[in-house]
This record gives C-alpha cells, sequence and structure tokens, in this order.
C-alpha cells in the first residue's frame, strides 16, 4: 500500500525545492541586470567561450541522479533566454540543423529556417534578417557552405554546438562574433591552391582534415588546427614550407572550443 503520509511529506519538500529553485533563478536574472549596463551597447554578447568554460565547471562536479541532458538543457535553455532578454536576436538555420538550434538556444530567440544555406547567406546581402546562423557541421557529400565564407570576411565560426557531446545533434554557428579562447580550442582553417594539397601533408603537420573540394577556383582543403592563437594570426610554422612547395594560401574561418567528453 502506498504510504500516502510519506508521500506527501516528499512532495511538500518537493515543492519547497522548486520554490528554491525559482528563487536562485531571480537572483541570477538580478545579477545579470546589474551586468548589462557595463557591456557595450549595440553588440550581441553570445560568449561561446565563457559558456564552455561554464559547462567544463558544471560537469566537473557531482551529478548524483541527474541526467546529463537535463543539466545541459536547463542552462542552455537559460542562457539562451537571458540572452535573448538583453536583446533581442535572430537565429537562422537550415533544416539539418534547425532542431539543434532549437535545443540550443530555447524558447525566446526567433528561429527562421531556410531552405539552404544558399538562401540562408542571399539575406545578407540586402539585409541583415539574422544575427546568427547554424550551419550543418562540414563532411564530404554537403553542400561546401564553408568554402564561401572568405566572401563574408565579417562573419567567423565562433561555436560548436552541442558544447557538451552528443547532447544535441551537431552544428557550426555563424555570425560577427570573434572566437574566444579557453585553452581548449580549435581553429577551423582552409588551404587553398591551384591543385588541392594531399590531405596527408596537413595531417602529418598536425592538422586535422575535414573536407576536401576541388572546383573551378582550385583545391580547397578543410582541417582543424589545435591552436587557435596560430590559425587566427594566420601563423602556423609548421605550414610554411607546404604553403610555399604548393603555391597555396592559408584562410583562417574562425574557431571553437572543443566539448565537454562525458
Amino acid at each position: 500500500m502506498t504510504d500516502l503520509p510519506q508521500l506527501n511529506d516528499i512532495r511538500r519538500h518537493l515543492d519547497a525545492l522548486d520554490d528554491q529553485l525559482l528563487d536562485i533563478l531571480r537572483q541570477r536574472a538580478e545579477l545579470i541586470q546589474k551586468v548589462r549596463p557595463l557591456k557595450p551597447s549595440g553588440q550581441l554578447h553570445i560568449r561561446a567561450g565563457r559558456e564552455a568554460e561554464m559547462f567544463r565547471r558544471l560537469f566537473s562536479r557531482p551529478q548524483g541522479h541527474l541526467p546529463p541532458q537535463l543539466v545541459y538543457a536547463v542552462w542552455r535553455n537559460m542562457i539562451g533566454s537571458f540572452t535573448a532578454q538583453e536583446e533581442n536576436f535572430v537565429v537562422a538555420a537550415v533544416p539539418e540543423t534547425a532542431l539543434c538550434a532549437h535545443q540550443n538556444f530555447g524558447l525566446m530567440p526567433e528561429i527562421t529556417v531556410y531552405e539552404t544555406t544558399s538562401a540562408l547567406w542571399q539575406t545578407t546581402e540586402k539585409a541583415r534578417l539574422w544575427d546568427v546562423a547554424l550551419l550543418p557541421t562540414p563532411a564530404d557529400g554537403q553542400a561546401a557552405w564553408w568554402a564561401d565564407l572568405k566572401h563574408h570576411r565579417d562573419y567567423k565560426i565562433f561555436m560548436s554546438l552541442p558544447l557538451v557531446a552528443g547532447m544535441t545533434p551537431p552544428a557550426w554557428v555563424v555570425g560577427k562574433i570573434q572566437p574566444e579562447e579557453t585553452g581548449d580550442d580549435v581553429a577551423v582553417m582552409v588551404i587553398a591552391a591551384q591543385k588541392k594539397v594531399d590531405a596527408a601533408a596537413i595531417i602529418n603537420k598536425g592538422g586535422q582534415v575535414l573536407v576536401e573540394k576541388v572546383d573551378h577556383e582550385g583545391g580547397k582543403t578543410l582541417f582543424l588546427w589545435k591552436n587557435l592563437a596560430e590559425g587566427r594570426n594566420l601563423a602556423i610554422p609548421a605550414f610554411h614550407d607546404l604553403l610555399h612547395q604548393h603555391g597555396a594560401q592559408l584562410h583562417y574561418l574562425g574557431g571553437f572550443a572543443l566539448p565537454v567528453q562525458l
């Protein structure tokens, strides 16, 4: 038989905890209100590096019986909602990244889904209809949206989602936001040459090759480099000889913090 008195006691305890959680969230919101005047106005304050460090800290603590998916969802929705409260912003996605957008930015930001990556980029030529865009993680057989990023120089890849591996479908996030260094990051780089540079040569130098592409402009190889600062400054000593040998150019597309591995 159900022990109703004991069950009611537990429910009253749960209600009290719910009240405490709401009080703590309200206190957090009040602190954010105090921080807001200290930030530069007219900018979208998405701090991808800080968020990555926060999740590293949270998941280094004892979780008990908390499902990691719940912890991730609560904090991602909270961050997205508070950011949208500070300044309205629009998130763009394509069908492959729409679920990732909803799961990582929550209910408050406006999310617009475009049919293709080409349609998404065309909007920036007419007017800025979105602030950040979630694009498919590059892979062979997909539209090579990253190859055209050099034509949108103000935009950088600044985040890779999810910030904790396996929590949501993956996407790379692009916007007029510079990547932040956290100590565990990668730079997103492209080597472009008249003839495609052999992937093995890039791997031997320490790069992680993701996609190779050949078109009318020549060969392009997308790879990750383990040092964000070197990539940003286009100063990767290991590649000097390789670039000279192939008459190749090195392009910096952005970077991001590596996800927490559980």
